[in-house]
């Protein structure tokens, strides 16, 4: 369960490749800057490289490297050439990366156009976000997997039923079962936004209805409201410009939300209830515990594949139209399939998927400037990074260069003692005085990260262990590389001002590392090397087999603001 952060199910079938585009002008050929046989850089793809380095990289403005930069983006070209001399854009593999790009593109205008430049901010909007900034709201929630237990808990507490004893039969956490399913404190991004929008709106002392969050529902309680009583005019004037961004993101995924939940009522989204439990059976069956949708065998589920499973206004689907529909959807987002409730929703974000791809192609929008902008771009990243990939896997290293390189280094694989630490984060300085009361009252530090650490999410991530040198731990070395395992420390102040916990969990000492422990490192060291040779031979070939006109002259006059 992750009341904290997270986004709709729904939400993932089609922003999860999102772009945030804007609308670019063709430019004029006195703008190119390079031809590369049939394709060509202009000012504005120089300008756009340009200003993502110096973001990234803090990238200085001269001339060299301006220079630098455009025989970078020349050499891409070229390796890109030699990607399709390979074949990559017409395999198999390519093929569906092709079609994945141009649904991700068709989506990217349907929601920039239809759901993000619809939604306003108002004055009042961003001075009530200013104030919810500076309240901090003290909660307790009671957690139910899917809307008909949700409905059940609820009808308890209409009775006369507490969230305490209710909380001993739903929470497997010992604290969160204890304490009747109290959260303590959060403010603004702290946690779900359903979660948040709801919690604000109630007064001290009363339940919400269900409210949906990422992986189920939650019923809130709101036991404190403490606000910071010096905010002033100055103080927002100076943050408005950050707190309309905020807003305008916020409104935006909740518009989205709204938009497709409308869309499943107005398609008229229904389902076969026992096609939909013998398919969530075949998912529990399978060894990855989520949906994998490639045939094995005897394929998906041949008795299966024929069964309509879902019926709506754009027609009927049986399983195997649902696994063709799904094919372009993450690893990420089949994981959250946890109960039939979650595959109807995985299925009905399919549904309303569809109809906005009709929609966009309807509306032309895959004839848009931006459209096709967006889809040459990352279709020239997909052929490069699989390029480069395969380059890679090519190298192959003598093992004598190997053994030779460790024998030539070996005070570099010399390793200085070690402690290994586990750690826990949050954002909040009075969960992290919460934290530090229970745990000097004897509470299991894994079982903490696990609920409250906000870097540690996940089934297997609490448990693991960093190992630093005294070196590597900066200024709080001398209170931290004393620990003997089991003793813990905290909270600390880290510099992206998360407040920090770490247990000594392990201690290692000086020793050198054996080859075989060293080996991988090693290969990397050669690869990296050998790489860049191996890149610019490519390069050079391809340079000599299609023509290359280069325009340096015209970089001193590219405006880069």
């Amino acid at each position: 369960m992750n009341i904290r952060y997270g986004l709709h199910i729904f939400l993932f079938l089609f922003l999860s490749g999102l772009v945030w585009i804007s609308c670019q002008r063709q430019p004029s050929s006195e703008d190119v800057l390079a031809r590369i046989d049939r394709s060509s850089i202009t000012t504005d793809d120089f300008r756009k490289r340009f200003q993502e380095l110096k973001v990234r990289m803090g990238l200085p403005d001269n001339g060299q490297t301006r220079r630098e930069l455009l025989k970078n983006m020349v050499n891409e070209k070229l390796l890109i050439i030699e990607a399709k001399h390979r074949g990559y854009d017409r395999d198999a593999q390519g093929q569906f990366e092709w079609e994945r790009i141009q649904i991700q593109g068709l989506l990217n205008q349907f929601y920039e156009r239809e759901i993000a430049s619809k939604v306003r901010i108002s004055e009042r909007e961003l001075r009530e976000l200013f104030v919810r900034f500076n309240t901090r709201i003290k909660a307790r929630h009671l957690y139910a997997p899917t809307r008909k237990k949700a409905d059940s808990l609820y009808a308890l507490l209409q009775k006369g039923a507490s969230f305490e004893e209710l909380a001993k039969k739903v929470f497997k956490d010992p604290r969160l079962r204890e304490s009747g399913g109290l959260i303590g404190y959060f403010t603004v991004d702290e946690m779900h936004p359903n979660f948040e929008d709801a919690a604000f709106r109630l007064k001290v002392g009363e339940i919400s209805p269900p409210v949906k969050i990422a992986s189920g529902y939650s019923i809130i309680k709101v036991e404190d409201r403490i606000q910071n009583p010096l905010i002033t005019e100055i103080q927002f004037a100076q943050k408005k410009d950050r707190l309309e961004q905020f807003l305008r993101y916020r409104k935006t995924i909740k518009k989205a939300a709204a938009f497709v939940d409308s869309m499943r009522r107005v398609l008229e989204v229904e389902f076969d209830p026992d096609v939909i439990r013998e398919v969530y059976q075949h998912i529990q069956g399978q060894p990855e515990g989520y949906l994998i949708l490639e045939e094995r065998g005897d394929g998906f589920a041949p008795e299966l594949d024929d069964r309509i499973i879902v019926r709506s206004r754009l027609g009927e689907w049986t399983v195997r139209t649902f696994r063709e529909k799904a094919r372009f959807t993450s690893d990420k987002e089949k994981r959250w399939i946890r109960n039939e409730e979650n595959l109807e929703e995985f299925i009905a974000g399919l549904v309303v998927r569809d109809y906005m791809l009709q929609q966009a192609r309807r509306k032309k929008y895959d004839r848009l400037p931006e459209y096709r902008e967006y889809v040459q771009e990352q279709w020239e990243m997909y052929l490069l990074e699989r390029l480069e990939q395969a380059l890679w896997e090519e190298i192959v290293v003598p093992e004598d260069s190997l053994r030779h390189y460790y024998q030539r280094n070996r005070d570099r694989f010399t390793q200085a003692p070690q402690i290994g630490l586990r750690e826990i984060a949050v954002n909040d300085r009075q969960v992290a005085q919460v934290i530090k009361r229970l745990l000097r009252q004897g509470a299991s530090f894994e079982e903490l990260a696990q609920k409250y650490s906000i870097r540690n999410q996940g089934p297997t991530r609490a448990n693991d262990v960093a190992y630093f040198t005294r070196r590597q731990l900066g200024k709080w070395a001398d209170e931290i590389f004393p620990l003997q395992p089991g003793e813990w420390r905290g909270p600390f102040t880290s510099p992206d001002s998360l407040y920090l916990f770490v247990k000594c969990v392990d201690r290692l000492p000086q020793r050198v590392i054996p080859y075989e422990e060293a080996r991988e490192e090693i290969v990397k060291i050669y690869k990296y090397m050998w790489m860049a040779k191996k890149r610019e031979e490519i390069i050079r070939r391809v340079e000599r087999t299609v023509p290359v006109a280069r325009f340096p002259e015209k970089l001193k006059t590219v405006r880069l603001n």
